[in-house]
């Protein structure tokens, strides 16, 4: 449920819990940190234009053999692909798998870690590049085909409400309809008070 929730044009802060089963192809695997997540996320993303991460926190459990994730900031052209590179990582943690029978520890993604490269980022994909859209990157890596669990918490910042079939066109069409419509009210509700006052045309006189 959302933390927070304010009026149209404002922001909502929202936080998020998934266990993501990540399945390694020749090692390695990786997991955007964006409304694409979690399914409830990617709902609620459904309804703003933007977002931004504030906090981020994951822990890992591996089935079969060791695994190890880490945070990658931003959008790197080439992610670790080993153990060793992953936990080259400043926010990285690894899993022993059979030898351990509990998570990991819990690791804390720093704020300004999560900040990227923009102060915020696209909900809908089809920006011209992925820079727009995500903040950072969960990247994995084990043994071969190997699958393991990711769980983590996740708040989010929306901002700019708007219709999920909305494109940007309509967005802009509904906001200059608003603003003639509120222009509109406050000429009728000027010319009601003056021709109270008997010094100006009353309202079925003024057009809308």
């Amino acid at each position: 449920m959302p933390k927070s929730r304010s009026s149209r044009g404002e922001t909502s802060t929202m936080s998020f819990h998934y266990v993501s089963t990540f399945t390694l192809s020749s090692g390695a695997a990786s997991l955007s940190v964006s409304p694409a997540m979690s399914p409830r996320m990617g709902t609620e993303a459904d309804a703003f234009e933007w977002y931004r991460v504030k906090s981020l926190k994951f822990r890992v459990f591996a089935f079969t053999t060791a695994a190890y994730v880490g945070f990658v900031q931003g959008k790197p052209d080439t992610l670790p692909s080993s153990g060793a590179q992953v936990m080259e990582l400043l926010d990285a943690v690894q899993h022993q798998g059979p030898l351990e029978t509990c998570w990991s520890r819990w690791v804390n993604v720093p704020k300004v870690a999560l900040q990227g490269s923009l102060p915020w980022y696209k909900t809908i994909v089809g920006a011209a590049t992925d820079e727009e859209e995500l903040c950072g990157v969960l990247t994995a890596a084990g043994t071969g085909t190997n699958s393991l669990n990711v769980e983590f918490y996740v708040v989010v910042e929306f901002k700019g409400p708007i219709a999920t079939a909305n494109t940007p066109m309509m967005v802009e069409f509904a906001r200059q309809m608003r603003e003639a419509r509120l222009a509109a009210h406050a000429v009728r509700k000027r010319a009601a008070l003056l021709a109270t006052l008997g010094s100006a045309p009353t309202v079925s006189q003024v057009k809308p």
